[in-house]
């Protein structure tokens, strides 16, 4: 274990990291900057109460401030305030479509709109796309959806107009605003629909089909690709990974898990709930264990061979590579 910082809070308010750094929000109110060396503080602001996204762009982190109903841009570097845009209460989502450009908004109230992230100047909005679910960017466009909806918009990064809509063989799966769609690659969209379907979209023939149905009842997030395979939580516990053949199989973790798949030596590792971090093989199939905490909200890659866990309170910086693994021996 590399380092630990404690956030004094505990609800989990977001993280933003890139190969260089390390945007953390913790005490309730507080934007840190922190060290991905050693974990110090560079920088610090406050007044960010329940910040609706933590994003680091290149060398500047974006950031959802709803308690102020702005868009902020600070220096991920020294902290500096680079701008502020007024927005609505609730901003809604932070989506990344490049260095230069964010899609922000789409849910409760918020407008969806496209922002110039170098000035905060607003480049569309479409009035029309709010209560959507997160937003995903694709080589073709921006893919919208909204909760329990029939059918997938496809909006044009550059003027927002629509593109093409593409109807859904069952609902988007479940309620609420979170992301039930995956880019998979250039070409490549996949939804979760239904009680256990996952409907594929190849925007640049328009096909629709559906490429999974599993015999259980799933989780309603999305897909996670890793190692060129889906990764897909059951309703309640478990992980199931998907092969190229469409093949629906178990990975043998049996507890539930954070959304998130990471590569690692030829492998895999999810994140347990509970507090473990569990390796699978080249295959997907579990093959080792390790408890490192008493309970993980969320998992992020953070450089070669390491991760960041927030846990019930606190942040740690992890090396897979010494994390005490004990083999499953049965």
């Amino acid at each position: 274990m590399d380092c630990e910082r404690r956030l004094h809070q505990r609800t989990y308010g977001g993280v933003g990291t890139n190969a260089k750094h390390l945007v953390v929000h913790e005490r309730t109110t507080r934007l840190v900057g922190v060290s991905p060396e050693d974990g110090t503080t560079l920088w610090e602001h406050a007044g960010f109460e329940h910040p609706g996204g933590v994003t680091v762009i290149g060398e500047r982190c974006l950031v959802q401030a709803q308690c102020q109903s702005r868009q902020v841009c600070l220096d991920a570097r020294s902290g500096e305030r680079l701008w502020g845009a007024p927005g609505p209460h609730l901003t809604g989502h932070l989506v990344v479509v490049d260095e230069d450009t964010v899609i922000v908004g789409g849910e409760r109230r918020a407008a969806l709109r496209a922002v110039d992230t170098a000035t905060g100047g607003v480049r569309w909005t479409r009035a029309d796309l709010v209560r959507h679910l997160r937003p995903a960017v694709s080589a073709a466009g921006v893919l919208v959806g909204a909760p329990d909806g029939r059918s997938v918009l496809l909006v044009d990064v550059r003027d927002g107009q629509d593109l093409a809509e593409w109807p859904l063989p069952e609902p988007i799966a479940g309620p609420g605003h979170v992301a039930r769609i995956t880019v998979v690659d250039a070409d490549r969209v996949v939804v979760r629909c239904g009680t256990s379907s996952v409907v594929e979209i190849v925007p640049s023939t328009g096909g629709v089909r559906e490429i999974i149905r599993a015999e259980r009842s799933l989780s309603d997030t999305p897909p996670v690709v890793a190692g060129g395979v889906s990764w897909l939580r059951k309703e309640h516990t478990g992980l199931v990974v998907v092969g190229s053949d469409g093949e629906v199989r178990e990975t043998g973790v049996r507890q539930e898990v954070v959304n998130q798949v990471i590569p690692f030596d030829g492998g895999f590792v999810v994140a347990g709930k509970a507090g473990s971090l569990i390796r699978l093989d080249g295959g997907g199939r579990r093959v080792a264990r390790a408890v490192v905490a008493h309970r993980i909200r969320a998992i992020h890659p953070f450089g070669a061979e390491r991760v960041l866990v927030a846990t019930k309170g606190t942040l740690r910086a992890i090396s897979l590579s010494s994390v005490p693994w004990v083999t499953r021996t049965r």
